[in-house]
This record gives structure tokens, sequence and C-alpha cells, in this order.
């Protein structure tokens, strides 16, 4: 479930509404291969309403910080492949 989800987190819905105006999912980068095997990516920053959601919250630890750091300011995020096991 993600948040504000009304159908797969239906029991927090309502509260989650109090602090995130929608469904929180985003995909910041699609990449694929057109018909001529031409590599395509759009990258899109999170929205504003997202963006204020998510500073309404803390951060578990350090990366958790950086991360939301580099959302919140739009910097460059890290490819599937960069990114830390958790």
């Amino acid at each position: 479930p993600t948040v504000c989800d009304g159908k797969y987190a239906e029991g927090s819905f309502e509260v989650d509404r109090q602090w995130c105006p929608r469904n929180f999912l985003h995909r910041y980068r699609l990449a694929f291969q057109d018909r001529e095997l031409c590599t395509r990516e759009v990258v899109m920053p999170l929205p504003d309403d997202l963006k204020i959601a998510l500073r309404q919250l803390s951060a578990k630890g350090r990366h958790s910080a950086e991360v939301q750091h580099r959302w919140l300011r739009g910097l460059d995020l890290l490819s599937w492949e960069q990114m830390q096991t958790l």
C-alpha cells in the first residue's frame, strides 16, 4: 500500500488524508527503447503537493534524510543500480 490509498490501505486512508491530499505515488524516471531501439528517458520531479506532504515527515536515519533532501530539492536522483540496498 501507499500513503492515502483508499483501496489497499483503507484502514489508514482517513488519517493519511490529514497530511497528504492524494495517493502518494510518483514515477520520477521512465526510460524505454522506441521502435528504432533508441533509448528515451523522461524525468519529472516530485509535484508540489507531494513535496508539501513529504516535508511533514521525519527521516528515520541519515540515509533517509539524504534521500528526502534530494527529493524535496528536485536534485538528480539515483538510478536503481546506484540505490543502496536496505
